[in-house]
């Protein structure tokens, strides 16, 4: 499954990693507002920022299989601060607190603590809590690389079926 409501809402109730290039647009306060996409516009129930910036800071369902990047030197980095090898820490909230806002009518005005020392402050609302999918790190490959393995996928394809002309990818 890929994100689901939940999800999203926390996304969407949580404030956005400040210290993240803005260039000179003007952003909301919600991780839906990334510099590509600074009208928050929803497109399923993805986390903007989650998406535009990689690796993530907060905790995501998702787990690391391979980096495709054009800066091969960046692949300590990615390698390092992967969820499948460090730990990413959120305040978890009651599983119903934001239906629970919700009905109350405030859901819109609720921020979501985000950090370790706003979480400590409101321990009577959420619990820190750590997740770790202790997994072998992401491979890293040149996306280069499989941009010419793609070309030779479909140089091979053509001369192999030429009459047919059906891609492989």
């Amino acid at each position: 499954m890929h994100e689901n409501y939940n999800y999203y809402k926390e996304c969407d109730r949580r404030y956005r990693n400040k210290g993240l290039y803005t260039a000179d647009q003007k952003m909301r306060d919600h991780a839906r507002s990334t510099r590509q996409n600074n009208n928050a516009q929803r497109r399923g129930y993805e986390c903007p920022e989650e998406r535009d910036y990689y690796p993530y800071w907060h905790p995501t369902p998702w787990r690391d299989i391979v980096v495709f990047t054009d800066d091969t030197e960046r692949c300590d980095y990615y390698k390092k601060n992967s969820q499948n090898v460090k730990n990413k820490g959120y305040c978890k909230y009651p599983d119903n607190f934001l239906e629970f806002k919700q009905a109350q009518g405030v859901v819109n005005t609720v921020m979501l603590m985000n950090t370790k020392e706003s979480c400590e402050v409101h321990m009577s609302l959420c619990q820190l809590t750590y997740i770790l999918y202790n997994l072998q790190h992401a491979s890293c490959i040149d996306i280069h690389l499989c941009i010419i393995i793609k070309d030779m996928l479909y140089n091979v394809q053509y001369r192999l079926s030429p009459s047919h002309m059906q891609r492989l990818y």
